[in-house]
């Protein structure tokens, strides 16, 4: 049996981008361990078991709707969605875009780093 690694847990930093990331890689994980069919609830506890404890406690302590079922992988995601949302104002990133230098960075690291923050500037 082949052997997957499971996405690095949610840790110190922007909420946002790490959510974003980690959520990416979670359904790239899924798809190799071949979960992809599986449950609704199996999903959310490969989920809770891999995300770390940041979001781990943000789980626990979300509010749930009447109807929302709290078990649901589909639920859960959309909560935490909306939950690490970046919410700045577009000024604020337009300033820090126009901030960025290449300091030390190789021109990949450069572009690579102007495309993510172009991305929350709306121009």
């Amino acid at each position: 049996m082949e052997k997957y690694l499971a996405p690095e847990p949610i840790g110190e930093g922007e909420l946002s981008d790490l959510w974003r990331r980690f959520k990416r890689e979670f359904t790239q994980f899924l798809t190799a361990i071949d979960k992809n069919g599986a449950t609704e609830q199996t999903k959310l506890a490969i989920f809770l078991r891999t995300v770390g404890p940041r979001v781990n406690d943000m789980y626990e302590t979300m509010r749930f709707e009447e109807g929302e079922d709290r078990t649901k992988w589909s639920v859960v995601s959309g909560k935490l969605d909306n939950a690490c949302a970046r919410r700045t104002s577009k000024h604020v990133t337009r300033d820090r875009f126009l901030q960025l230098n290449q300091e030390s960075k190789s021109v990949d690291q450069l572009v690579v780093e102007l495309r993510k923050q172009v991305r929350d500037c709306d121009f």
